[in-house]
C-alpha cells in the first residue's frame, strides 16, 4: 500500500513575484474557470493524501473503497511537449484518447474534473480537448459536466492534483456534482453547447446510470442462491446493462394506492403505447411507456382519482424499461448471454419473470433475460409463490433502502414480517438488529462468520530479562 498526496504552503513571496511578472496570475487572487473574465490563477494552501491500495487486498480486508484508478497515462516527459505556458490541445488530446481507448467508452462518462486554472488561453483549450476526445462521443442532448476545484479553494499548485481527485470522489459518495464558482453562461470564455459540454452553476444530484429496479436484483439472487456462477451472473449484468443504456426516451410512471386492475382496465385507450411495467402489489403498480402517453395518463389519474388520495411518482430513468421501448434490443440480449452453466442450488429461488419457483431453463438461458427485460415485473405472484403453504414467514430485505416493504406488507397485511438489512447511516445497527430479531424468530444463524474478525499479522517483541532475588 502507498501513501500519496501533495502540500502546498505560500511560505515566502519570490514565486508570487516570478509568476506575477510572468502575468500567470490574478491580479484579484482568484481563479475564474472558463469565464471570460479570467485574468490568471489564484494561488492557494491545501494538503491531500490519500491511501491506495490493490483492489483485491482492499476487499479482503473490507476497506472502504472510495474509488478504483483503472488506468493512468502522462503526457509530460519535460521535453517532448509544449510547455505548460503554451498548452496544447492536440496533446491533450491525444492522451485522453490513450485513457479513453480499448474496454473504456467515453460516451458512459459522466463528468470530468478539469485542470481548469482560469487562464484566457489554458481553459478554451482544455475545453476543446475533452469537448473532441470525450463529450462529442455522447448521445445528443446529453453535455457532459466538467468542473475545477480551483474556482472554489484557488491553484494549490503541488496538491492541485489530488485536491481534484479528493472532490470528485466526495461528489460520487454524495451522488452530488457541486457547482463551479465564477462561471455563468453570460460569462462563458467557452461555448459549451457547441461543445457539448455543461459546467453546473448549482448543486445537482448524480444519478447512477443504468437500470434499476427488483429484475436486475435477480441477477443476484441467481448467483446467491447457487443456480448460476459468479462469472455468468457478471455476464447477464454487462450484457444486459450494456444493451439498456443504448435505449433511451419514455417515461415510467409508479401508481400506489388503488386496485391494479383498476389501472389495467385504462390501458387498451393508450393503444399499446402504455405498458404495465411491475405488479408491486395489489394496490401498487409500475407503467411504463412513450413519454406523451404516460404524462397523458398521469393527468387523467390525477384528475378522475383526486379523492382517492392517490399516489402519482414519475421516476427520473432514462428509458421506460419493462415495455415496447426495449423490444429493438432483445434479439441482442439473447444471443449475447447464450447458455449459461446451471448449478445445483443451495435455496430456493423465485422469478419475478413468471412469479413462480424456479423451474428447468429458468435464469440459464440468454431468452430468459430477454424476457426479464421486457415483461412486467411480477413480484407480487413471486411472493405470493414463495409464501405458499408457509407459516410465520419472514422476509428480510437486501438493499439500502426500505425499497419493497411496503409492497409485501399491502400484499399480505399483517400476516408477514418484514425487516430492512441496512439503512443509510445505520448500516451495523439495522443489520446486527435484523439479526437478534432473525435469531429470536428461530433462524439458524451462522454466529462464526458474524464473529470471524479479522487475522492480525505476527509481532516479535523484545524479551526482557527479570531478575528476581
Amino acid at each position: 500500500m502507498a501513501v500519496c498526496g501533495g502540500v502546498s504552503c505560500i511560505l515566502e513571496p519570490r514565486v508570487f513575484v516570478a509568476l506575477s511578472k510572468a502575468k500567470m496570475i490574478s491580479p484579484d487572487g482568484t481563479s475564474k474557470p472558463f469565464s471570460n473574465k479570467a485574468d490568471g490563477y489564484g494561488r492557494g494552501e491545501g494538503c491531500g493524501i490519500i491511501l491506495l491500495k490493490p483492489l483485491k487486498k482492499a476487499l479482503q480486508d473490507i476497506d472502504h473503497v472510495w474509488g478504483i484508478i483503472s488506468k493512468t497515462a502522462v503526457n509530460q516527459d519535460g521535453h517532448s511537449v509544449t510547455p505548460i505556458t503554451r498548452p496544447s490541445m492536440a496533446q491533450q488530446e491525444e492522451l485522453l484518447h490513450r485513457i479513453y481507448s480499448g474496454e473504456f467508452d467515453p460516451s458512459y462518462v459522466q463528468y470530468i474534473e478539469a485542470h481548469g486554472t482560469g487562464t484566457r488561453v489554458g481553459d478554451p483549450t482544455e475545453a476543446g480537448s475533452i469537448s473532441r476526445a470525450v463529450a462529442k462521443a455522447r448521445p445528443p442532448g446529453e453535455a457532459l459536466c466538467i468542473g475545477s476545484v480551483k474556482g472554489n479553494i484557488g491553484h494549490t499548485e503541488s496538491a492541485a492534483g489530488v485536491a481534484g481527485l479528493i472532490k470528485v470522489l466526495l461528489m460520487m459518495h454524495h451522488e452530488t456534482i457541486v457547482p463551479s464558482l465564477f462561471y455563468s453562461e453570460d460569462s462563458a470564455s467557452i461555448n459549451a453547447k457547441a461543445l457539448n459540454l455543461k459546467i453546473p452553476t448549482r448543486v445537482e444530484k448524480w444519478e447512477k446510470t443504468g437500470p434499476a429496479g427488483r429484475a436486475a436484483g435477480e441477477v443476484a439472487a441467481a448467483h446467491c442462491s447457487g443456480l448460476l456462477s459468479l462469472e455468468d451472473a457478471v455476464k447477464v449484468i454487462h450484457f444486459r446493462s450494456m444493451l439498456q443504456s443504448t435505449v433511451t426516451g419514455g417515461k415510467m410512471l409508479v401508481v400506489s394506492n388503488i386496485a391494479v386492475s383498476e389501472i389495467l382496465r385504462l390501458l387498451p385507450a393508450y393503444s399499446g403505447k402504455v405498458c404495465l411495467a411491475a405488479f408491486n402489489s395489489p394496490q401498487s403498480c409500475t407503467l411504463s411507456g412513450d413519454a406523451d402517453a404516460i404524462k397523458c395518463l398521469h393527468h387523467k389519474l390525477k384528475t378522475s382519482f383526486n379523492n382517492k388520495n392517490l399516489f402519482l411518482h414519475i421516476l427520473d430513468v432514462p428509458a421506460a424499461y419493462h415495455s415496447h421501448m426495449m423490444d429493438p434490443i432483445l434479439d441482442q440480449i439473447q444471443g449475447s448471454i447464450g447458455s449459461l452453466q446451471e448449478n445445483e442450488m443451495e435455496a430456493e429461488l423465485f422469478s419475478t419473470v413468471t412469479g413462480e419457483v424456479c423451474s428447468q431453463g429458468d435464469f440459464s438461458s440468454g431468452r430468459y433475460w430477454a424476457r426479464n427485460v421486457r415483461e412486467p415485473v411480477a413480484f407480487e405472484q413471486a411472493l405470493r409463490s414463495a409464501a405458499k403453504d408457509k407459516k410465520n414467514i419472514v422476509f428480510l430485505e437486501i438493499g439500502p433502502r426500505r425499497a419493497m416493504q411496503r409492497n409485501i406488507m399491502e400484499t399480505f397485511g399483517n400476516d408477514v414480517t418484514v425487516f430492512p438489512s441496512v439503512q443509510p447511516d445505520k448500516d451495523h445497527e439495522t443489520l446486527l438488529t435484523a439479526v437478534s430479531k432473525l435469531f429470536e424468530l428461530g433462524v439458524n444463524v451462522n454466529w462464526e462468520r458474524l464473529y470471524k474478525g479479522h487475522e492480525a499479522p505476527l509481532t516479535p517483541f523484545p524479551r526482557l530479562l527479570t531478575l528476581t532475588g
